[in-house]
């Protein structure tokens, strides 16, 4: 029989704190055979009969005495609980990686390790937290705010003041976001100009992920390099950047080495499903991940509507596991997107290519459009579509869109704000 966990179980039955087991994720399969009965029976007379066992009680059905300690002890003994439960889930899959090694089957040996590196979330405990108790996190939520007062708001801000101010901030830690053009708009683009920014604004030792299901990574890190560098993309794209071009851009990269935070890049090559994106979120902590062509991540094989929605489930969970901001991309349109003017492809925008899920479900939706007048002027409008904790009212804002200066800056006196109600609209906004 397990010492730590009996001392554990014994804790929590004197001090009466069933709900701190629950809040920290601990079930049954932490405990060792002997403790394991008495998590169950715990677990069933707190449930179902609202009282906690008796030290008798305990002595009688499963011959051991209740130790004593004190209270504070409880969060140690749930740490070490944790640390033993995942080394003993660890070892097989390290064993194995070693083992194939050994077969020189380097491939195997990768699976067996990135195995392993999946329970490295349980690590902690926010991360593995599904119940928040209103009177046991009340403390917790006050800290969290004098944090949001302290830093102005808990997530990384964005280069453009309105969405900012929309939002309270900007990119908010812990949010859905997402992304929503017609076809060729410049999704991947806007989340290029995003990376770019977060990682000049985090320290040196973090970092933000980049992954694209559309495109090679080294593709994601040439539009970056542009916008960064201001490089002309075509240029660039075509080869044709003089050399005092070049040897700018090289002394550029020399100068500003380090002195930012970074970005990863990663392809379909490396990341197909949520789990992968989880995964990579549990190895390098970035302070966000950026995902173009979401809605290509790949699922069981379902019908393609319910393929979706899986696929927007699975991120909201990682939302919440990560509590990092998270945005992706996905179509506006039919399956064609023929024959309909943009004023009339605007009113249907719920009409969201492969699901509407991708409208109704993320805490933030935010639509990119342009037509023949602002591309003209090399503008797009960015509107708030849906925000669940916004006012109700429809914000957009025009930014520049120039890529020959790399100009992707909010441009003054272009704010739009609607109060619109579902009664006076043909156009659909879920919230």
């Amino acid at each position: 029989m397990s010492a730590l966990g009996k001392k554990l179980i014994s804790l929590v039955i004197r001090h009466k704190k069933f709900e701190t087991l629950i809040s920290a994720g601990i079930n049954e399969e932490y405990f060792l055979s002997g403790v394991e009965n008495t998590y169950k029976y715990l677990t069933k007379l707190v449930e179902s009969e609202c009282r906690y066992p008796s030290e008798l009680e305990i002595a009688d059905k499963f011959g051991w005495k209740l130790e004593d300690g004190v209270e504070e002890e409880i969060v140690y003994l749930i740490d070490l609980v944790k640390k033993r439960y995942i080394s003993n889930k660890v070892l097989p899959h390290l064993k194995g990686g070693i083992s194939k090694i050994e077969d020189r089957d380097p491939e195997a040996a990768i699976e067996e390790i990135e195995k392993a590196l999946e329970y490295r979330r349980l690590l902690y405990a926010d991360e593995h937290k599904f119940v928040h108790s209103f009177v046991l996190d009340a403390s917790l939520r006050v800290e969290q705010y004098r944090k949001r007062k302290a830093d102005g708001f808990n997530g990384l801000k964005t280069p453009w003041s309105t969405f900012n101010d929309v939002t309270g901030g900007g990119a908010l830690d812990g949010i859905f976001h997402v992304f929503l053009g017609f076809r060729s708009a410049g999704k991947t683009w806007l989340l290029c100009v995003l990376a770019d920014y977060f990682a000049s604004i985090i320290p040196e030792n973090e970092c933000v992920i980049v992954i694209s299901t559309e495109m090679a990574a080294e593709r994601l890190a040439k539009r970056i390099d542009c916008i960064k560098y201001k490089l002309p993309f075509e240029q660039y794209r075509d080869g044709e950047m003089s050399d005092d071009e070049i040897k700018a851009w090289e002394d550029s990269i020399k100068k500003d080495e380090r002195k930012c935070g970074d970005i990863l890049f990663f392809d379909k090559r490396s990341v197909k499903t949520v789990k992968d994106v989880l995964n990579l979120a549990y190895q390098f902590s970035p302070r966000a991940i950026l995902i173009d062509g979401a809605y290509r991540l790949e699922v069981e094989d379902k019908s393609e509507w319910s393929r979706q929605v899986a696929i927007i489930e699975a991120i909201q969970e990682a939302v919440i596991r990560t509590n990092i901001p998270w945005f992706c991309t996905s179509q506006l349109g039919d399956s064609s997107e023929t024959g309909k003017g943009l004023e009339k492809r605007k009113v249907n925008q719920w009409n969201v290519r492969y699901a509407k899920e991708w409208t109704i479900n993320p805490d933030i939706v935010i639509t990119m459009q342009a037509d023949e007048d602002l591309i003209t002027l090399n503008q797009m409008e960015i509107s708030f579509s849906k925000f669940r904790d916004g006012t109700g009212k429809k914000v957009s804002f025009r930014i520049n869109w120039d890529r020959e200066k790399m100009d992707f800056s909010e441009i003054i006196d272009t704010v739009s704000v609607t109060t619109v109600t579902p009664e006076e609209s043909s156009e659909v906004e879920y919230a």
